[in-house]
């Protein structure tokens, strides 16, 4: 199989062998968002045949490289709103048809995946322990770059609401711990 791109010349393409008689073979490594030529050619220990008429093939543009940002969470429970800041392909990257949840709790091999066409998704933790979210979009062109991770942790049966972000987060709880800690601790002492 030799193949290049469709401004150059077919001496300097590439060229790859099938094993044995296999009548089919994936291209890896094509530019995207560009034209190839492709001809084949059969042979054997005497030598090789002739090339077959070229045909044509276009690669789709990359998947964008912006990875999703401004992650932000709240958890209930065992539950997970998730939101996110939308991904705006460039010019030269595939457009975003929607986007992919990655889910692993720590020390398991175990990752849930969730697919979604809207900047924003539920989860549900199915048990108390650390995880690890991750977020990326999706495209004609393939899967973009992964967001930052944001970790969890969850406790079993636990039903407490809280409000977390992955970034700017208030400062709620310490100014809490803070105000409970000066009523906790005698005047006396300062």
């Amino acid at each position: 199989v030799s193949y290049w791109k469709e401004a150059e010349q077919e001496e300097s393409g590439e060229k790859r062998h099938t094993v044995k008689n296999e009548t089919a073979m994936v291209l890896t490594g094509l530019e995207g968002n560009s034209v190839y030529l492709i001809t084949v050619k059969g042979f054997n220990s005497i030598g090789q045949g002739p090339a077959s008429e070229a045909v044509t093939a276009k690669t789709r543009k990359s998947p964008p490289a912006q990875p999703p940002s401004n992650l932000m969470w709240i958890q209930e429970g065992n539950n997970i709103s998730l939101s996110w800041d939308p991904v705006k392909a460039k010019d030269n990257e595939s457009d975003v048809i929607g986007y992919m949840v990655l889910l692993k709790q720590e020390g398991r091999g175990h990752i849930q995946v969730t697919r979604t066409i809207n900047p924003s998704t539920m989860l549900s933790l199915p048990e108390g322990g650390t995880y690890i979210i991750e977020v990326h979009a999706l495209s004609e062109g393939g899967e973009g770059a992964f967001s930052s991770q944001i970790r969890v942790v969850t406790s079993s049966g636990v039903r407490a609401k809280s409000s977390q972000c992955s970034l700017h987060c208030p400062t709620w709880s310490l100014t809490w711990t803070v105000v409970i800690l000066v009523l906790l601790v005698p005047s006396a002492s300062w």
